[in-house]
């Protein structure tokens, strides 16, 4: 996995007795060389499977799938089977729905900014929405 993986992935790994092993990224995302790269300078136990992210929850990154998955077979590590149906019309997707949960804290972050600007005796600009 990477290093810019969720916590909640070595959080679960641990729980089935698994160390993650973390790979530094090249530009926060994770690629077939540096994959390989890391695998073959580390001196620890085997390696069971390797983990991507096609689109991670924060930032929307997307590791280089193709790349990881070639040596993790060369590693004759575990694939997840291809869920790559399920995804059908995705490119449809309009950026201008998102869930909730990502946007609708966005007024309230805004007043605590001009109430903050307020109590310093500064005048908010067009950026805080006046």
């Amino acid at each position: 996995m990477s290093d810019q993986a969720h916590s909640s992935i070595g959080d679960a790994l641990r729980i089935i007795g698994v160390e993650p092993f973390a790979v530094p990224t090249m530009g926060h995302r994770i690629t077939g060389p540096v994959l390989r790269t890391a695998l073959l300078a580390d001196a620890g136990p085997s390696h069971a499977t390797g983990v991507a992210a096609a689109g991670t929850a924060n930032a929307g990154i997307i590791d280089e799938l193709a790349g990881v998955a070639a040596v993790v077979r060369d590693f004759d590590g575990l694939l997840a089977p291809s869920v790559r149906d399920r995804y059908a019309g995705i490119e449809q997707d309009d950026p201008r729905h998102r869930p909730p949960r990502k946007w609708l804290i966005a007024p309230f972050a805004r007043r605590r900014v001009r109430r903050r600007h307020a109590a310093a005796g500064i005048r908010p600009g067009p950026a805080c929405g006046q």
